[in-house]
């Protein structure tokens, strides 16, 4: 059975001593949304909808670019199915590309990397495993 899954997250360039601003790209099963900031301190809200069989899937957001010289991007709010999520937003891990270092309930990417929450789709419903 296929459950149509709805996320959101909220997030903030944060350019720091850097010279590039970052883009990123929200992922959810195939589908994809991206944007470019083209401001420090620029919000934005990135949203994709994708039909999952039941299981556990990621929701990732990416950098689109490696550059090391990108500033830092920091999720500020997460919502599932239209709800916002709170503390659950935590339950994440952020994967810095040049290190390989990998770090828990970590919201804000000052490199380059993937920041990932698991999110499940079960019996007809969303949560989190």
């Amino acid at each position: 059975m296929k459950i149509q899954t709805t996320v959101s997250l909220t997030v903030r360039t944060d350019l720091g001593h850097k010279t590039i601003l970052p883009g990123v790209r929200l992922r959810l099963g195939d589908q994809t949304s991206e944007h470019r900031f083209t401001e420090d301190n620029e919000h934005h809200k990135l949203t994709v909808t994708s039909e999952l069989d039941a299981g556990d899937r990621w929701v990732s957001l990416e950098y689109m670019d490696d550059h090391d010289q990108q500033g830092g991007v920091e999720v500020l709010s997460m919502f599932l199915q239209g709800d916002p999520i709170g503390m659950k937003m935590y339950q994440c891990e952020y994967t810095q590309w040049s290190t390989g270092e990998t770090k828990k309930s970590h919201t804000y990417m000052d490199k380059p990397g993937i920041w990932r929450i698991n999110v499940g789709t079960h019996g007809g419903s969303v949560g989190f495993v």
